[in-house]
């Protein structure tokens, strides 16, 4: 097997490029502009800059042709049944408040159940703890075990012939956790209930195959797999899609309007009203070819090294601990210090150049359930080495001594 070397993917990242001494740790909320991806942007807006779906002339065509291609390209990239599946917006929280208000309408009855966990980002859990107040359902969240695992018993103990849908994270964006996703799908299949998987953390992790994972929906952000930031990507089955109303109306998804009522196009039309970050989807297309041919095994192994290194070194740290050990996670580690906040503890490595995220990363839930009011969050990305996890170690070991 080839050895991984996260230095030939760091010179592919302008910005780590021109900044050789930063230390980029907070992927799980931006993962930085693969060079393609900008090049394109350029190449967009100043050779075929135009609305797509709109003109019938040369630069327009072009345009479109670009948007469309990338449909298929992330049809392709998460091997999506039909390109028709894959519809475009605003980002994956756009996605899931899409698929809460647009399939609630078409399925959720009085009385039903919808089923999330307690380690959602907040644009997971929000969107249905709505959707069910309003619409008289009950709205379930499942917890963790100690190890910050998904607690499957007590999901068992949640589901009901009145379950119709369950939603989690293909990956916490707070414990690293990546969920077993397929026996939870059986689970939900048992009883006839759908599945959403925000992928918004795991997309950059590792391939996805919708069909193999049998989900219903599956959402993420373009930013989290090196492109812009404001274009958020949806699967959705096609037999389900069709029988949802479409989220917002406006120009490009209606067939015929008259002074009394109108009618929609398809799917994917129907879901894509107004004028899209044309450019911004484009971009996603050069990501994931790039990502089409990238090395995941390898870069698997990589991560389960600095995974190793960081239990060991995190342990070896005074009042520190570190959040969740799950058998399977991505690389990202949060942890709670006694003695110094975990902003602070982010100010001091800033000042090192270190780029870290401290808070409650949109899952009071999940803190609230860890007594504990905000954590550091380093999280790596196929460019970051282990040279700069033992560099955030030992900032961090310096700011708690000095802060401390």
């Amino acid at each position: 097997m080839a050895k991984y070397d996260p230095a030939v993917y760091a010179r592919r990242f302008p910005l780590l490029v021109s900044k050789p001494d930063l230390v980029y740790l907070d992927n799980a909320a931006a993962t930085q502009r693969l060079d393609t991806v900008l090049e394109n942007v350029v190449k967009f807006y100043t050779q075929k800059n135009s609305n797509v779906h709109r003109g019938f002339y040369e630069i327009a065509v072009q345009a479109t042709e670009a948007y469309e291609g990338t449909r298929e390209t992330v049809a392709r990239y998460l091997n999506a049944r039909y390109r028709e599946e894959i519809i475009f917006g605003a980002g994956a929280t756009w996605a899931i408040n899409f698929v809460a208000y647009s399939w609630s309408r078409a399925f959720l009855r009085p009385g039903d159940e919808i089923i999330t966990t307690v380690m959602e980002h907040h644009s997971n859990f929000l969107p249905w703890q709505r959707e069910a107040k309003e619409r008289g359902a009950t709205f379930k969240v499942c917890g963790i075990t100690e190890e910050g695992e998904l607690d499957l018993e007590d999901l068992a103990r949640k589901i009901t012939a009145r379950t119709k849908l369950i939603t989690l994270s293909h990956a916490s964006n707070v414990l690293g956790t990546v969920n077993p996703i397929e026996k939870v799908i059986a689970m939900a299949k048992s009883v006839g209930a759908h599945v959403l998987v925000d992928g918004a953390k795991y997309v950059e992790c590792g391939p996805v195959d919708v069909q193999k994972m049998g989900c219903d929906f599956y959402v993420f952000s373009a930013n989290k797999v090196f492109a812009c930031m404001g274009v958020g990507v949806l699967y959705g089955r096609r037999e389900i899609l069709e029988q949802m109303p479409p989220y917002q109306l406006g120009g490009g998804m209606v067939e015929v309007v008259t002074e009394e009522d109108f009618s929609c196009r398809r799917i994917p039309e129907i879901f894509e009203a107004g004028t899209p970050n044309a450019v911004g989807i484009a971009g996603l297309h050069e990501a994931l070819t790039f990502l089409q041919t990238f090395p995941w095994d390898d870069y698997a192994a990589y991560i389960d090294r600095i995974s190793d290194y960081m239990q060991t070194a995190v342990a070896e740290l005074p009042g520190v601990r570190l959040l969740g050990r799950p058998r399977k996670r991505v690389g990202l580690y949060s942890l709670a210090c006694e003695s110094v906040h975990a902003h602070d503890l982010a100010a001091a490595l800033s000042a090192k150049n270190i780029c870290v995220r401290a808070g409650n990363h949109c899952a009071q839930p999940l803190m609230r359930r860890l007594q504990i009011p905000a954590t550091l969050r380093a999280s790596f990305s196929i460019y970051n080495s282990m040279e700069q996890a033992e560099m955030f170690v030992d900032a961090l070991r310096w700011a708690i001594k000095k802060l401390g």
